[in-house]
């Protein structure tokens, strides 16, 4: 069994059940923070409403606000599952299950490694070539840790963001023939 931590989820790998689950890393101080400091300077100088947009957010993908502190990886994770669901994408890691994004059960894969080759190597000589500039995502394309092997392949296995899902579904099948 191995934990780790990322900054919207923490994975347990199970590797003997041959899965690995998800759950949404939270942050109520840093919201409760964030809140109590920005919000009330913000409705002094610019109003309810501007307060309450630039703190609380629209958008759960915007780092720092509270909707993103209690919810990007709930919405990650249910991304996920309802994105793999409806796709049934070959690049990505299977999504088996998800109780309203408060916990997936995703296919184990064999990590690739500390070796700090293997994923450039991939992105620049797979990836690059077959997505150009679009993959220029330090998170998630240059993150060897998104990344696993499994049927004979290479699969993502951090595919909630949106901008990542985009591209997947406008390179299915340039992605799908990727290979170690």
């Amino acid at each position: 069994m191995k934990i780790c931590k990322g900054l919207t989820r923490i994975t347990v790998q199970l590797p003997r059940a041959g899965i690995v689950v998800k759950f949404p890393h939270l942050y109520p101080s840093l919201a409760f923070g964030y809140f109590w400091e920005s919000f009330f300077e913000l409705w002094k100088t610019r109003g309810w409403r501007i307060a309450r947009k630039i703190v609380l957010g629209n958008d759960i993908e915007v780092m720092g606000t509270v909707l993103w502190c209690f919810g990007a990886g709930i919405a990650g994770n249910w991304s996920e599952f309802i994105f793999y669901l409806k796709t049934r994408h070959g690049f990505c890691q299977p999504t088996f299950f998800s109780f309203f994004g408060l916990f997936n059960i995703q296919k184990y894969g064999q990590p690739l490694g500390d070796d700090d080759d293997k994923l450039p190597r991939f992105y620049w000589y797979e990836l690059y070539p077959t997505l150009g500039s679009k993959a220029v995502d330090g998170h998630t394309w240059l993150d060897a840790d998104n990344f696993i092997r499994d049927r004979g392949g290479l699969r993502i296995v951090d595919y909630g963001g949106r901008k990542t899902r985009e591209l997947l579904i406008g390179h299915r099948f340039k992605l799908g023939t990727l290979r170690d």
